[in-house]
């Protein structure tokens, strides 16, 4: 049975991850997600140059190289293409994935016979190209996409212990053809710390050199809140980590959302960040270079970063909860945020995150797009920056944090909280992917209440004994004055009758409405006293069922001339 209870206790305790990594952090080196393996362009290699990418992730599949009568060839085009990156000089990484139709029936490999002939493949290949630095070890493998067969069991535990079978099998013969090759385990989607806690009950530290994660499900501003998460288990809490594949369909943010993600990435000890993809596949995701091999505006982006921040030292620069910064080398600023203007000293240098030059009279921060200041002086943010007064007071999305369970929630204008049976009581952190059914990435819920979910971008109010389980999200307001509304609730298809949504100050119901589909409350604004408390609560109505319900709630000190007053109706 999964260890639960090591598992609570690395969340209690903290592990000695939640204070971050002992040695210093610096931005991560760059690569991108190729696919040479599935065809050779020459167009748009020669394409990357010019960026340059010099890092590849692709594979060598093992059907392509392991013969039927069990000899190794790599002389097609579709497992030489090494060769032809060593011959230019570039590197690589080589995930492998356990299948071929030899062993097992083409299913994940999981016998003793077929589980061995893997970690041959495995080392044969790395023998035969040196220019491959490290083997990552599976891909996606607590997902159903890459795995079959017996492995692709809903069990997580006994999954995990096919995953570390595999890990062992290759950290071995590959560390015997070359002790320096860098095994990366996990192969995980997302940062499912319960699922990786299981591979760590099954001894897969041992065989680990870093750790791989596909951070999809996870928006660019939580990556740190998530990843200390992640390094509370003792096993992962100086690990390296690689996120081996990040990206976006969003083809207008995407330059944007490699930075925001290079940022966060380098303030979490990440040392080695892969774009998915190289060029396009078909799958929507934008990629470094366009099909001719014309480097994309999220290539330039890429290649400012590579230029710019790899390998130099960072450090964080978060002037309130709704701002997000890294200094690199005390001469190099990422920073974004919700938006307001800003000033800077004639001694910074202002870009877009593809390297545009900036007009510094015109400067205002973005949610999504990085404003980056280069200067040959070290920079002082107190004097070198000049920002508009904020005027956001608080945020769900920005606020969320992920406390050690049994500690008291830290005491900021912003709570989250689980109202039950006239009790009210704090969420608990839940690790992600540590059964069946809940979120792959770190969320908050409850242990007495199994159905409940809140994060960042949605929430899950539940029942316990026909009783509600309701999410409380308040605020306490540190001063007197009136305070502008603007929260949205959408409710999934999937609902069997809607959420309801009751909003009180200081336990009086202001307002109270069923929401069947989505509710957007903007330009309304109510009156605090200094200690006013603001409450949102989202409960089922009548029944739970699908009541998944996405939500954002803002509350600032901007109030328009049209703003009405939030009253009782």
């Amino acid at each position: 049975m999964y260890q639960i209870k090591r598992l609570a206790m690395a969340l209690v305790l903290g592990a000695l991850g939640s204070q971050g990594l002992a040695q210093p952090k610096v931005g991560p080196s760059l690569a991108v997600a190729a696919n040479f393996s599935q065809g050779w362009r020459p167009d748009i290699l020669d394409g990357t140059a010019t960026i340059p990418v010099m890092d590849f992730r692709d594979t060598v599949h093992w059907n392509v190289v392991e013969k039927a009568n069990g000899r190794f060839d790599y002389r097609s085009w579709r497992a030489a293409f090494p060769g032809i990156l060593r011959a230019r000089g570039l590197d690589m990484s080589l995930f492998v994935n356990a299948f071929h139709p030899a062993y097992d029936g083409g299913d994940t490999a999981h016998t003793e016979a077929a589980v061995a002939a893997f970690g041959n493949y495995a080392a044969r290949t790395v023998a035969q190209y040196p220019n491959i630095r490290s083997v990552e070890v599976g891909n996606e493998f607590n997902g159903n996409d890459f795995v079959s067969g017996p492995v692709r069991t809903p069990d997580l535990e006994a999954r995990a212990g096919y995953y570390v079978a595999l890990l062992k099998t290759v950290y071995t013969q590959v560390k015997a053809v070359n002790p320096d090759i860098r095994i990366v385990g996990g192969g995980a989607h997302s940062i499912p710390v319960g699922y990786l806690a299981m591979t760590y009950d099954k001894g897969a530290a041992a065989y680990t050199d870093a750790l791989a994660l596909h951070t999809y499900d996870t928006p660019p501003e939580h990556l740190i809140r998530q990843i200390n998460v992640l390094r509370r288990l003792p096993e992962a809490a100086s690990n390296p980590i690689e996120i081996t594949e990040f990206g976006t369909l969003d083809v207008n943010n995407a330059p944007g959302f490699l930075l925001r993600n290079y940022c966060q990435m380098a303030l979490s000890g990440v040392d080695r960040a892969v774009w998915y993809p190289m060029h396009p596949r078909g799958d929507g995701l934008v990629p470094v270079v366009d099909d001719t091999g014309a480097p994309t505006k999220t290539g330039l982006a890429y290649k400012f970063a590579q230029s710019e921040f790899a390998g130099l030292p960072v450090k964080a620069f978060n002037p309130d909860p709704f701002t997000y910064g890294c200094l690199f080398n005390q001469r190099k600023l990422v920073i974004w945020g919700e938006p307001r203007t800003l000033r800077v000293s004639p001694a910074l240098s202002a870009f877009t995150g593809t390297g545009l030059a900036l007009d510094q009279d015109e400067l205002a921060l973005s949610a999504t797009e990085p404003l980056i200041f280069l200067s040959e002086h070290p920079i002082d943010l107190t004097r070198d920056l000049y920002f508009a007064p904020q005027t956001l007071y608080a945020d769900s999305y920005h606020q969320l944090e992920f406390p050690l369970t049994g500690s008291a929630p830290d005491q900021t204008d912003w709570q989250n909280s689980i109202l039950f049976d006239g009790t009210e009581r704090p969420f608990q952190t839940m690790p992600g992917q540590e059964r069946q059914g809940v979120p792959w990435v770190p969320y908050l819920g409850h242990s007495d209440f199994p159905d409940l979910r809140l994060t960042a971008e949605f929430l899950v109010p539940t029942q316990k004994d026909g009783k509600d389980v309701t999410v409380v999200q308040s605020y306490t307001a540190p001063q007197s004055g009136p305070v502008a509304i603007d929260a949205q609730w959408k409710v999934s298809g999937k609902s069997e009758d809607g959420i309801r949504l009751t909003i009180s100050l200081n336990e009086t119901p202001v307002t109270e409405r069923t929401i069947t589909d989505k509710l957007h409350i903007k330009d309304r604004h109510i009156l605090l006293e200094k200690g006013d408390n603001l409450r949102f609560m989202i409960g089922p109505n009548g029944t739970p069922w699908g009541d998944y319900t996405e939500h954002r709630i803002r509350l600032s000190g901007e109030i328009s001339s049209h703003s009405g007053v939030l009253t009782a109706e």
